[in-house]
């Protein structure tokens, strides 16, 4: 392929070219490869984040320069400053202040080397960088493009290696026509032999402006065909699971949210981070009131023995709603919280086994769990345990409703959010193209292209989404002052209960799990299980016994889904999709056309719900999830985990496997 040498880019041109008259601001997407990039993209956002207070930049970074993650991650970790080696203590002395901060910013985020996505919301969201410790093709052809589209701007090469032929191709498939491939010279002639007919023109890079550069030249025909075969193909495998069907809305028209607990307030945070405004409707006076209500939460990962989606969603998850934490306190919002770490150990020889089973399965990274013995379990949580367990070193509490307010405020202040208290909505009510919200007291809002449902208990409250299958589950949290051995404690207990340092001289105790709950009062039966619950799970310890409860407690609802996954993503029509089914059931044929056909949907409506009890660990990002679905940029999750998340799944599943609902 011919190669060109690259000018020094100006935005002035991308701006004119490629974004015509919409205010420069919407995104710009760049993808690199090797740990030796990361200096360039952050120095490149340092230059354009004064100039265009508007621009959302969206970086893809794949560290993969070693053979493993944890090899990889080490590399990486070498280019920072805090690295306190001797080349990145030199690189640090040529960096500009922000340049400097970012790099702080992102190790204080914890990478780890751990599989998939990591998230990084940098510089007050307007820089998102997703790391990736791996790059091969199937990585690649995880990640789903837009329609017939491309994400990437450009892509810029600085590892050692060269790419695969079948790397080559996902490369251009994730790429917009006019994206260039930019490298050192040294590699120029190597990587344009291999990137024949792909349609990436290889171009040196001469610094981080050439980074804005773009082509206008036409794709040449076979590359063109190429492309557009492989976005199909990537595109049929999602069919059965909705994705970006819905256009983008413009700069001035708001996203509905119903909702403001985790996953309400998280998306409403998430799409003012995107300059995308959002009127969110809260039922209560203030944010968090309802599930999200309670003093305290754990923060920890659901982890399995198997490889799973589940260990992949968690951990991930998990370290993302550490860092929307860390961020907003460090913005300067009041949030309780402390990472203590979480303290899990067994409570009969069922409850053992598991625990030593996920010990076993897999090859944990020893900042997301590590196995203690009872000595040690002792020493970290500074009570007498008597018992072996799994320590989530990072993992610890945070009050949920602050965390819940906080977001909101965050939103409301940047003035991307419209926050309406004490509206209850009832209904809800498609005319035309486009959704209607009607409170229980008379008024109507709308109208809107794009509405979420993140209502928390009353998910299934609507007739769009009564089928959901998502159950409701009471849990009755139990508040006790600290007292005699309980003021030792350190760390969050979980066993058969779990039991929270104390925050302000309270602890919290619980939870009851009743599913399908008839009332939601106070419960006496529930208050004295909770500490039942305690007692059974440390039966040799004293620092327990003759604990005052009082009637100190709150009450609230979680929706589960059988498979502990959340739900997101486009509401399925079930009514539409029920009727298909009688012409589309038990036979080969019918497989295939459930596999081949876009699933029945409702146009413009979204869920966000289903966290369950660990929605402190998933909300955050699966909200971001959500909400670069709906701005139609890159997630940070593949195909398959979406597969896991999508709200029609439970149907799915079966109908492409020809099976009865």
């Amino acid at each position: 392929m011919e190669t060109t040498q690259a000018p020094t880019a100006t935005l002035e041109p991308y701006q004119q070219i490629r974004l015509g008259d919409k205010p420069f601001g919407r995104q710009i997407c760049l993808a690199a490869v090797g740990s030796e990039a990361l200096l360039p993209l952050l120095q490149l956002w340092s230059q354009l984040r004064q100039d265009y207070p508007k621009l959302v930049l969206q970086l893809l970074l794949f560290a993969a320069d070693k053979d493993s993650r944890a090899e990889s991650l080490k590399v990486l970790q070498s280019k920072l400053p805090l690295g306190q080696t001797t080349e990145a203590t030199a690189s640090a002395e040529h960096q500009t202040s922000e340049v400097i901060s970012l790099l702080a910013e992102l190790q204080a985020g914890k990478p780890l080397a751990i599989p998939g996505c990591q998230r990084f919301v940098l510089d007050g969201g307007r820089l998102t960088l997703d790391l990736y410790l791996e790059f091969d093709a199937t990585l690649l052809k995880e990640l789903p493009g837009v329609n017939h589209n491309g994400w990437i701007d450009n892509w810029l090469w600085l590892a050692e290696s060269l790419p695969s032929q079948a790397e080559v191709w996902q490369m251009a498939r994730l790429a917009k026509d006019y994206a260039s491939l930019l490298c050192l010279p040294s590699k120029r002639s190597a990587l344009a032999s291999i990137m024949v007919n792909s349609g990436l023109n290889i171009v040196d890079f001469n610094g981080p402006a050439a980074l804005l550069l773009t082509q206008q030249t036409e794709l040449e025909p076979i590359a063109k065909a190429e492309r557009l075969a492989l976005r199909r193909q990537s595109n049929a495998r999602l069919a059965p699971w909705p994705l970006y069907r819905e256009s983008t809305l413009a700069a001035d028209e708001s996203i509905a949210i119903i909702g403001a607990g985790v996953a309400g307030s998280q998306l409403a945070l998430s799409l003012a981070e995107r300059h995308q405004p959002s009127q969110v409707f809260c039922s209560e006076e203030n944010a968090g009131q309802s599930a999200s209500g309670n003093r305290q939460g754990a923060l920890y990962p659901l982890l399995t023995p198997e490889t799973s989606e589940l260990n992949t969603l968690f951990q991930q998850g998990f370290l993302f709603s550490r860092r929307r934490i860390t961020a907003l306190v460090a913005a300067g919002f009041d949030i309780a919280h402390d990472f203590c770490g979480v303290l899990h150990t067994g409570f009969d020889e069922r409850s053992r086994t598991r625990l030593n089973k996920i010990a076993e399965g897999q090859n944990w990274h020893p900042d997301i769990l590590r196995r203690v013995n009872n000595f040690e379990a002792t020493e970290l949580a500074g009570l007498d345990i008597k018992e072996d367990g799994l320590f989530y070193p990072l993992g610890g509490w945070v009050c949920p409703r602050a965390l819940c307010r906080a977001a909101i405020q965050y939103a409301v202040e940047s003035t991307y959010c419209d926050f309406q208290r004490r509206t209850h909505i009832s209904e809800i009510s498609r005319e035309g193209s486009h959704w209607w919200l009607s409170a229980t007291d008379g008024r109507r809002f709308g109208p809107f292209k794009k509405l979420v449902l993140a209502s928390g208990a009353s998910l299934t409250a609507l007739p769009q989404t009564s089928a959901l299958p998502a159950s409701p589950f009471r849990g009755q949290v139990s508040e006790v002052a600290t007292q005699g051995g309980l003021r030792a404690l350190k760390t969050v207990l979980c066993a058969k209960g779990y039991l929270t340092p104390a925050w302000e001289g309270i602890h919290c105790l619980g939870a009851s799990y009743v599913k399908d709950p008839e009332q939601l009062a106070y419960s006496d039966v529930e208050q004295r299980e909770n500490l039942q619950k305690i007692a059974m799970s440390y039966p040799d310890a004293d620092w327990h016994q003759g604990l005052v409860m009082g009637q100190g407690a709150r009450v609230g609802v979680r929706m589960v889904t059988r498979d502990h996954f959340p739900m997101l993503g486009q509401a399925p029509d079930v009514e539409a999709l029920m009727q298909v089914y009688q012409q589309h059931q038990h036979t080969p044929e019918s497989a295939r056309y459930w596999q081949q056909t876009p699933a029945p949907v409702h146009p413009g409506l979204y869920v966000l719900g289903g966290l369950g009890s660990r929605g402190l660990s998933t909300g955050p990002l699966a909200a971001d999830i959500l909400a670069s679905e709906l701005c139609h940029q890159p997630l940070p999750v593949g195909s398959t985990l979406l597969q896991r998340l999508n709200p029609n799944r439970m149907w799915m599943r079966k109908l492409i496997k020809g099976k009865a609902l």
